[in-house]
Formats: C-alpha cells, structure tokens, sequence
C-alpha cells in the first residue's frame, strides 16, 4: 500500500523523487515488497540492479521538497 510522505515534525526538507520507466519485458507477478516502516531493507535497495534485472528505460523524472 502507498503511504505518501509524513516526515516527522522537526527534521528539516525531505526530498522525494519519482521515476517513471518503460520497461522491455513483462511485470513480474510476485508479491515481494518492502514494508515502509521496514528503513533497514529500504536503505539496501539496489536501483540500478533493479533496473538492469528488469530491462527498464527511465522515461521521466521529478522531485519535491516537504519540509518536516
């Protein structure tokens, strides 16, 4: 589920950004994901592996700042 940002009250901008890709091959049907609260497996990320496995082309991209 999308929880959008909240930033806790106090620490200063937050920065988000928004990728939008195309991508050569099917979606993946899989139910893997990383909860929100869960920060350790979200700072382990790996975006351009994520990419690559998935032959995805960035098409777009934006940011804004919310300040908390």
């Amino acid at each position: 589920d999308y929880q959008g940002p909240a930033p806790p009250s106090g620490t200063g901008p937050h920065q988000y950004i928004f990728l939008l890709y195309k991508s050569a091959i099917p979606a993946p049907q899989h139910d893997a994901s990383i909860a929100v609260s869960d920060s350790g497996k979200r700072k382990q990320f790996h975006l351009r592996k994520f990419e690559h496995d998935f032959q995805l082309q960035l098409i777009a991209a934006t940011s804004y700042t919310v300040i908390g």
